[in-house]
């Protein structure tokens, strides 16, 4: 039995009150926090002066793709779609496959991000590094994958993170691979993304038909797995809240007569500012994606904002994600997303916090596991030397970070000084 006590350290639990427990001692047993208060310290334990330091939940992110860095690139999507064959059909593209999936996994982990949610990555690369984390093979965050998502010929990543089903006929028999594969929960792509899009103010369309998404639906829940969505227009909006879709990624405005439905069905929205703000307020030949580009993530970045407003003021459950992988996107800058959200909704930092931990959380289905510290949850922490609640950019240098009772105490992460130069004046 490994039992570790942080000593008189500041908690802030993740609760929706992020109440503060102030000079308290924290002990985790294994992977469990097993005593929390002021109480005598076992002599056995292993003790961490956590004198004038932070402790919060481990942070959460809702939306990731592991198998890219986030760099600037300007490669198109054939290009990628090349490199995913090379990953999936050879022997070395495997190995090098692996080698990345891990390297974001960790990065991550190491910026306090001590659960991953990949929704849409290259064959079977995550769910074979979630099933080596499980496993204790590897220290890493804890990983609900998705694998490859479920697109349509042309669609939104066709080729890279998405592989294209021809029709309704073929959902089961997807489903049934993925299920095979071990996932965690099913991704679709109803309608295109920005940098799919032909035409200036039309950045999204619906792309999967009703009844796809409706027989997904049915199939990913009676083989009692959640369904996330790739959803950027109001159209498609209306597609994933009637056909039964549990998590809705990025979003739009959508109409206030499906607000009922939403509440009673307990789906969520997960709200993703940090890929669009860089596309909207940077010069289209710094991106090099075009002045269309430009113009359509303008569109989709108030939709965002737009359907996360309409969330919080409905009491529907909104969750934060970056879009990791993506470009212009790090995996080591999740922290960021919460200053957004602070900044672009009217929210606390407190509320942001517990977003980004316990509501998220309650999003993936995992808050009996993990999002706030409480006796008899996983030992998954972020210690910081300054208050989160006074400035969130604490949260960007972590002093330790605990995944399941695995401490790391001196976490690194090697930043791109190109990437950040681009998106830290936008913060």
């Amino acid at each position: 039995m490994n039992k570790i006590t942080f000593k008189n350290i500041n908690v802030y639990d993740g609760t929706l009150d992020m109440k503060l427990l102030e000079g308290v001692n924290v002990e985790v047993t294994d992977e469990t926090i097993s005593n929390i208060g002021n109480f005598e310290i076992d002599p056995k334990s292993k003790v961490i002066d956590g004198t004038g330091k932070f402790m919060v939940p481990g942070l959460i992110n809702l939306h990731s793709h592991l198998p890219s860095s986030g760099k600037l690139s300007k490669k198109k999507l054939g290009d990628k779609s090349k490199l995913v064959k090379f990953v999936t059909g050879n022997p070395i593209g495997r190995i090098v496959g692996n080698m990345l999936v891990k390297k974001y996994a960790l990065m991550a982990l190491n910026s306090g991000v001590t659960t991953v949610r990949a929704v849409g990555g290259v064959g079977d690369l995550d769910s074979t590094l979630r099933d080596k984390i499980n496993a204790g093979k590897l220290v890493g965050p804890r990983l609900l994958v998705c694998n490859t998502a479920i697109g349509v010929k042309g669609g939104h990543m066709d080729g890279t993170v998405a592989r294209a089903i021809d029709g309704v006929d073929e959902i089961k028999t997807r489903i049934d691979e993925l299920e095979k594969e071990k996932v965690d929960l099913i991704k679709l792509m109803i309608t295109g993304g920005v940098l799919d899009g032909k035409e200036p103010g039309h950045p999204a369309p619906l792309r999967m038909s009703k009844e796809m998404v409706e027989t997904a639906c049915k199939e990913a829940h009676k083989r009692g797995m959640k369904v996330c969505a790739h959803v950027e227009s109001p159209e498609g909006m209306e597609v994933a809240i009637t056909c039964g879709v549990d998590s809705i990624e990025h979003g739009s405005a959508f109409d206030k007569k499906l607000i009922p439905s939403m509440k009673k069905n307990k789906q969520a929205v997960v709200c993703t500012l940090s890929p669009a703000i860089p596309f909207s307020m940077l010069k289209p030949e710094v991106h090099g994606y075009g002045e269309v580009a430009k113009i359509n993530t303008d569109i989709v970045l108030q939709g965002i904002i737009d359907s996360a407003k309409l969330c919080l003021e409905n009491d529907i459950m909104l969750g934060l994600g970056t879009d990791a992988g993506s470009t212009l996107t790090s995996h080591y800058n999740f922290y960021k997303e919460l200053i957004l959200f602070e900044k672009y909704e009217k929210v606390s930092k407190s509320f942001a916090l517990h977003t980004a931990t316990l509501i998220n959380a309650q999003i993936a289905g995992i808050d009996k596991e993990t999002g706030s510290i409480e006796v008899n949850k996983k030992a998954d922490l972020l210690i910081v030397n300054e208050d989160p609640l006074k400035d969130l950019h604490s949260l960007a240098k972590p002093v330790m970070v605990m995944a399941r009772g695995h401490l790391i105490r001196k976490p690194k992460v090697k930043h791109d000084k190109v990437l950040d130069s681009l998106i830290e004046p936008l913060i």
